[in-house]
């Protein structure tokens, strides 16, 4: 699993039933796009009534997410804040099954429906309509690039 907010243990608290290639493909995607726009907004896309409730509720969200609002260093911020980003977008895939995602992972889709329905009940794909285009705008290469692998362990 992603261990790379923190020096410690893994922060994925209940979160660990999500497929370690999404959340690779995710923070592949979120990197991609800051990558070219600039990581300026990383902490405001977190600044959501339901974002914040949610990471309040975790504890080991609300550790990476103190760690990263208090560092002086800017890269280790910048990470903390992915990684928090990355956990919710993984559940908005699964949930959506965005890319077949919830089919190949029936399991991990349930978790994230509870997930979403307990802390994020308005915001269903809030992070998954910002990193990408609206649904009929959709670059191929974008989508393909959040598809499961074929040999992707169930």
């Amino acid at each position: 699993m992603m261990n790379r907010a923190t020096n410690s243990a893994p922060p994925w608290g209940d979160f660990q039933f999500l497929p370690d290639e999404l959340t690779a493909k995710c923070t592949q995607l979120i990197k991609a796009h800051h990558g070219t726009n600039g990581y300026w907004n990383v902490a405001d896309l977190l600044w959501h009534d339901e974002t914040r409730e949610l990471i309040e509720k975790q504890a080991n969200l609300q550790l990476v997410f103190r760690r990263a609002s208090t560092t002086r260093q800017a890269k280790k911020a910048v990470e903390g804040y992915v990684f928090i980003i990355t956990v919710i977008l993984s559940l908005e895939v699964l949930a959506s099954d965005f890319a077949g995602w919830g089919t190949r992972f029936p399991s991990a889709k349930r978790k994230a429906r509870v997930a979403m329905d307990h802390y994020l009940q308005t915001a269903r794909t809030r992070l998954l309509d910002y990193y990408l285009p609206p649904r009929g705008q959709q670059r191929p290469e974008l989508v393909k690039s959040l598809m499961p692998s074929p040999w992707c362990a169930v």
